[in-house]
């Protein structure tokens, strides 16, 4: 993402985050999603999106490979990621803390999913976890 250099007033940048984070609070779920679907370009949807789910399965103790394998993401991009929720528990707890209304994402159903997977397309594979 691009960074606002001309912001020098720090103040004044964050009266302008708090007044986007009340506008998009107000917000309806649906029309949250219009919102940043006019708003964000589309590299900035996904990487947005992409940070957020390392940092969810960060959470629930996925490795760096089965993140790497899930999200085709480089190691660089997951230590980045985990180094943020290091260093900020009240981020790790918010995102730890998160469910998704159609979430099914945990390590056991993740690594069942790889096993069937692998079984179908590569019936003579040695399962390795």
């Amino acid at each position: 993402m691009r960074k606002v250099s001309s912001m020098v007033n720090k103040e004044l940048q964050k009266d302008q985050f708090r007044v986007f984070c009340d506008f998009v609070s107000k917000l309806q779920p649906k029309e949250q999603e219009q919102f940043f679907s006019k708003f964000l370009s589309k590299s900035e949807k996904a990487y947005l999106a992409q940070r957020l789910n390392i940092m969810r399965m960060i959470t629930k103790k996925f490795d760096y490979f089965d993140i790497q394998n899930k999200l085709h993401v480089p190691k660089a991009t997951i230590s980045r990621a985990k180094n943020l929720l290091e260093e900020n528990d009240d981020l790790y707890r918010l995102i730890s803390e998160y469910k998704y209304k159609e979430e099914n994402i945990n390590k056991e159903n993740f690594k069942k999913e790889k096993s069937s997977f692998v079984k179908a397309h590569y019936p003579g594979a040695i399962k390795i976890d």
